[in-house]
């Protein structure tokens, strides 16, 4: 460790930050249980002739998900900056965007500057099928480079999972209007996904936006007592889009159902009486 490196308790103190500081610094933790560890990299950049530091891109965007319609015109950015200013590139599905193929023909890009960061903007007019997939922007200089990625399709986004005991509710985005959702299921040791339930489309799944959401039971298809991971995609007129990015997993208690049962032979019961008294009442009054 350098020599003007301070440890303070659970601190390094740095009085004044230079060239000779950057390295990889670990910190080791002990008890009688056993030992752990991390390691942080610190980097420390060269002023430049003005004084301010250089610095690697960051680039980010705040969509990871547009959804289109196909023939529709879209626009699709992300924000960088660094210094030296990098230099921003699209790239489609790995490769770098062709303006000359005949997807591309009428897509343009171009940029602007704001007071904190770049902004590059890719619009591709009258987007068709085959344009649909992975628009990565990438952000390079002399230090380094970084990206982000932005898929587009018509067809339905990977959708928003969530649990609330054996209920599970995804949210989805289509502007295409959507016909059915598919649940898959798997035990928590297999790999592939081999079974699914095919879920219909509701008039309560969507208020006339792009947005669509659905809750439905498990307990009609999973066993109680076992781990089950869950995945769902959805399907439009165009095809099924992509899962959800994380699956979640579920162990349905044996004691649910068997409540569950118990409540419906009990309903069953006093139905059954409720309809007795009322036979009996009608005869009485005859």
């Amino acid at each position: 460790m350098p020599s003007d490196v301070v440890v303070s308790d659970t601190k390094l103190v740095f009085s004044k930050i230079a060239v000779t500081h950057m390295g990889m610094y670990r910190c080791e933790a002990s008890n009688s249980a056993g030992k752990d560890s991390e390691q942080i990299n610190l980097v420390v950049n060269e002023p430049t002739d003005n004084g301010t530091p250089e610095q690697a891109p960051w680039i980010k965007t705040e969509l990871s998900f547009v959804p289109v319609k196909k023939g529709a015109d879209v626009n699709i950015s992300c924000s960088y900056d660094g210094l030296p200013i990098p230099q921003a590139e699209w790239f489609f599905n790995g490769y770098k965007i062709n303006m000359n193929e005949k997807r591309f023909q009428h897509t343009a890009q171009y940029a602007k500057r704001d007071s904190s960061s770049s902004i590059t903007i890719l619009r591709v007019q009258g987007i068709t099928e085959d344009a649909f997939g992975d628009y990565m922007c990438r952000a390079s200089n002399s230090l380094g480079m970084n990206q982000a990625t932005i898929h587009v399709s018509g067809r339905p986004g990977p959708p928003v999972l969530e649990l609330d005991n054996a209920d599970l509710t995804w949210k989805v985005q289509s502007y295409e209007p959507v016909d059915e959702y598919r649940v898959y299921y798997r035990p928590e040791t297999q790999d592939e996904w081999n079974k699914y339930e095919t879920v219909r489309v509701s008039k309560a799944d969507n208020d006339g936006s792009d947005k669509w959401e659905h809750t439905i039971s498990l307990m009609p298809f999973l066993e109680t007592g076992q781990k089950y991971q869950l995945q769902v995609k959805a399907k439009n007129a165009l095809g099924y889009g992509s899962f959800a990015k994380d699956y979640v997993t579920i162990e349905i208690p044996t004691n649910i159902k068997e409540a569950i049962s118990s409540s419906s032979r009990l309903f069953a019961i006093s139905s059954l009486c409720t309809a007795i008294a009322s036979l009996l009442l009608a005869l009485l009054m005859v």
